[in-house]
């Protein structure tokens, strides 16, 4: 038997797959206000209440799957089809966005998981030449991920200032 869609498995449409997907991210996140460290919301420039997207018991492809009722091989069928990449594509990208504020926001050291993934899954290895040519400025942006939220908005506040100036 090849690769493929098991039998019994949904087949999928890009509009009914995009869908799904939808659905699948509505029912495992909310939105949630972006607080500074009183506890006080935080506002663009222009006073808009900042959000973000939570996932209070987490994301990933495995998990869409067996939503969706497809096997790692049909989902991977669905990435190489260029008929299905705006929703294949934004599936990697909001899980690879998840982990990233995983790592960056998670309570405690416990980020190893996260991690591992992102270095495996997404090819973010955090010695990559990349990261090494960035110098100081990857040193800061590491160095911002443990300030508390406000320090981090004078920080980036400051860096762009200076990019504007450059």
């Amino acid at each position: 038997m090849g690769a493929g869609r098991p039998k019994g498995s949904k087949k999928y449409t890009p509009a009914t797959l995009a869908k799904a997907v939808d659905k699948y991210f509505l029912s495992r996140g909310c939105t949630s206000p972006v607080l500074d460290d009183e506890g006080n919301p935080v506002t663009t420039d222009e006073g808009v209440p900042l959000t973000r997207t939570v996932y209070p018991i987490g994301i990933s492809l495995e998990d869409l799957e067996c939503e969706l009722d497809i096997s790692p091989d049909t989902w991977a069928n669905y990435c190489k089809d260029p008929n299905f990449s705006e929703t294949t594509t934004r599936v990697k990208l909001e899980m690879k966005n998840y982990l990233i504020r995983e790592v960056l926001t998670r309570e405690g050291k416990d980020v190893k998981g996260p991690q591992f993934i992102l270095q495996c899954g997404y090819g973010m290895n955090p010695q990559t030449k990349t990261e090494v040519e960035l110098g100081p400025r990857a040193t800061a942006a590491t160095a911002a991920a443990s300030l508390p939220l406000a320090e981090k908005l004078d920080l980036l506040k400051k860096l762009t200032g200076r990019m504007s100036d450059e």
